[in-house]
Order: structure tokens, then C-alpha cells, then sequence
């Protein structure tokens, strides 16, 4: 089972910045089901799917974040997946996208998450 950050308070979001190079040779296949997960559980951000892996922020509750995580990590290559938890007063996202990249590799170089990760935790921490 997945443990995010504690949450002090009910009404705090969960964000959670992830990203994970493995083989994924199915993306179209794990897109659908993770896509209805997320939003079963509420979850809302980006998850980019690439053949070379997983990058992407998602928000929501800290069960919910699991559930997703958990998933995540059943999958054949993913069970090491780096994540970064902070949190948020409101939602940061409007909905949730599940986008398969083709050129994955430079859509994850570019997308440097954890450089993105502290952007936005700087953000949200100012609101």
C-alpha cells in the first residue's frame, strides 16, 4: 500500500509530481483503465504515458492518490516509482488527462518533473 504525506487538515489536497522510466509497450491499453480510476477516485492533473515510462502531477485526496500510485506501480517495471508529495488549500487542476506521448523520451527529458515539482510546490505554498 502507497503512503502519501499526512494531511493536517480533511479539506487539504494532495499533489503528488511522479515519473518512472520503464518500457511501456501497451500505453493505449493502460490509458483507459487509469484514466477511469482517476477520475473514480476524484483525481485531477496530467499523466503523460510514453514507451520509455510515466511523468506526470495529479491532485486529490491522499485515498484517492493511493489507489492511482498503487495502480501505477502494478504495472510490469513500475513498482520503484518516484514520487513527490506536497499539498494545496483549493484543487490546482481543472480535470484529469491521460496523453500518450510517441516521442516519449524527449516529452520526459523536457518535462523535467522535479524541477517543475519545486516550481509549483513554490507556487502553491504562496497561495
Amino acid at each position: 500500500m502507497t503512503m502519501t504525506m499526512p494531511i493536517a487538515d480533511a479539506r487539504t489536497i494532495c499533489v503528488a509530481a511522479l515519473y518512472h522510466f520503464a518500457p511501456l509497450t501497451q500505453c493505449e491499453q493502460l490509458s483507459k483503465p487509469l484514466k477511469q480510476l482517476c477520475d473514480a477516485q476524484g483525481i485531477k492533473g496530467t499523466l503523460l504515458l510514453a514507451g520509455e515510462g510515466i511523468n506526470g502531477t495529479i491532485a486529490g485526496s491522499s485515498t484517492g492518490i493511493d489507489r492511482v500510485l498503487d495502480h501505477i506501480r502494478s504495472w510490469p517495471g513500475c513498482a520503484d516509482l518516484e514520487v513527490k508529495f506536497s499539498s494545496a488549500g483549493a484543487m490546482p487542476f481543472h480535470r484529469m488527462k491521460v496523453r500518450i506521448k510517441q516521442e516519449g523520451q524527449r516529452e520526459l527529458e523536457r518535462f523535467d518533473q522535479f524541477d517543475q515539482f519545486d516550481q509549483f510546490d513554490q507556487f502553491l505554498r504562496q497561495q
